[in-house]
């Protein structure tokens, strides 16, 4: 490639790079064993090096500081050690035992990270840090390891739920980004709440291989469509899988209040939670956006009936802000209810989200009824979010009717979970657990205590 520009006029010239002017710490590989029984004394081996730079080890050792960091857990917590390293004579690779004391049934994760500290260009620590660091995972004995992957939000309280809960099965607990170091060997796989998209495709690949389990947890992400051919491969190993709704195409509109209390965080809050609630849209439903204050204010598309939100989507919906002036509910949702609904939809669920303070508020009943007949006529079926802690619930207890559906969100951040319930409520089952499956009498008991923390039960 690089013989190509030669030619008249051009020069081409290899320089040999300087060596670098500070030193660097690095970690070339850390191992742990793979093959070890409960209550044999364990240890880690390291082979690390130091690079002094062009000035020597002589310019930098003088004062300065080098410590080796370990981070170990395994079945009886987590614990850490710091042990100071001699400045090597050279950049060679040097070799080193970490003893990590009695092996103790179950998982064991060590991490491994060099400290360099000192004067001038050192304050800082290594300069090049990215390399410092490294990590190994493995299991001790017969005790059986499973893995479970959330999302970042839910760690801690998917940890305080684990502990203690399956006693005799020893956890991992991972985000979708952050999987290794894994032990090799890994019983089961549990995922919470991720979409066929964020799967650890490779780590399940490889668990269900080995005759493992995977146990699915699944949450709103459940019904958001995979994409790619990985994605939907695995998605296809789930036990169940989302059915798409039976019937017409449906508009989801969202009525929301445009007027100046929504500004500022409030309405990023409702951003925010359009956002999520896209990819678990069903392929025919289109989802529309209208604000309005003493108006309504003009439709905007984020999903149409049969084409996927896409990047287009989400800029008109940022694109869109709140303008302020006064709140007149009952008028703008009368025109709401006299309109036509395009094709193909034949049906529309229309979400008003709004503090509920109306400002011409005159024989209120009476119109609320006439509107609900309207909707009734125009095929569409009203619910509404009571906004901040604040909202007028009366008021829009009175627009839904006897029976109606009335959420409130005091917390603007909990408008993702309250969108996502009224989108997707028809495409869920709520009730008692289809199947119980007992545990057979010779099954051990770790399975026995798996079986009824993950026993499905629905309120």
């Amino acid at each position: 490639m690089l013989a190509e520009p030669a030619g008249p006029g051009v020069d081409v010239r290899f320089e040999a790079l300087p060596a670098p002017s500070l030193p660097d710490a690095r970690i070339h590989a850390l191992r742990l064993p793979t093959a070890v029984e409960p209550g044999a004394p364990l240890s880690a081996a390291l082979e690390w090096s130091l690079d002094s730079g062009a000035e020597g080890a002589a310019r930098w050792s003088a004062g300065s500081e080098l410590k080796l960091v370990c981070d170990y857990r395994d079945a009886s917590g987590a614990s850490t050690s710091s042990t100071e390293l001699a400045w090597p004579d050279d950049a060679s690779i040097q070799r080193l035992t970490i003893p990590l004391g009695v092996a103790r049934s179950g998982a064991i994760v060590l991490r491994a990270r060099l400290e360099l500290r000192g004067p001038g260009a050192l304050r800082s620590g290594d300069p090049l840090p990215e390399n410092d660091v490294a990590e190994a995972a493995s299991r001790v004995g017969d005790a059986r390891v499973a893995l479970a992957v959330a999302p970042e939000s839910e760690l801690d309280a998917l940890r305080a739920w684990l502990d203690g809960a399956t006693p005799g099965i020893d956890w991992i607990v991972r985000t979708p980004r952050a999987l290794d170091p894994l032990p090799t060997d890994l019983d089961l796989v549990c995922t919470f709440d991720l979409a066929a998209d964020r799967l650890p495709h490779a780590t399940i690949e490889a668990v269900l291989a080995r005759g493992g389990g995977w146990f699915r947890c699944g949450g709103w992400s459940w019904l958001e469509r995979p994409r790619g051919p990985e994605a939907s491969r695995v998605a296809a190993w789930s036990p169940l899988e989302a059915a798409d709704p039976s019937g017409p195409p449906v508009e989801r509109l969202f009525l929301v209040d445009g007027s100046g209390s929504m500004r500022g965080e409030p309405f990023a809050a409702v951003r925010r939670a359009l956002e999520g609630l896209l990819p678990l849209v069903a392929d025919a439903d289109r989802v529309v956006l209208q604000l309005f204050s003493n108006a309504l204010g003009p439709r905007v598309i984020l999903a149409e009936a049969n084409e996927r939100a896409d990047e287009e989507s989400l800029a008109r919906l940022r694109a869109v802000d709140v303008r302020g002036g006064a709140t007149e509910i009952l008028d703008c949702l009368d025109v709401v209810g006299r309109s036509r609904l395009d094709a193909p939809v034949e049906r529309a669920t229309v979400v008003l989200l709004s503090d509920g303070r109306e400002d011409d508020a005159l024989r209120p009943a009476e119109r609320a009824e006439r509107i609900r007949e309207s909707f009734r006529a125009t095929h569409r079926e009203l619910s509404a979010l009571a906004a901040g802690p604040a909202a007028d619930e009366s008021f829009l207890s009175l627009l839904v009717g006897p029976g109606g559906r009335l959420a409130r969100a005091e917390d603007f951040d909990e408008l993702t979970e309250l969108f996502r319930e009224e989108v997707g409520a028809e495409r869920t089952l709520e009730g008692d657990a289809a199947r119980a499956l007992p545990a057979r009498p010779d099954e051990p008991a770790e399975a026995r205590a798996l079986a009824d923390a993950f026993r499905v039960e629905v309120q």
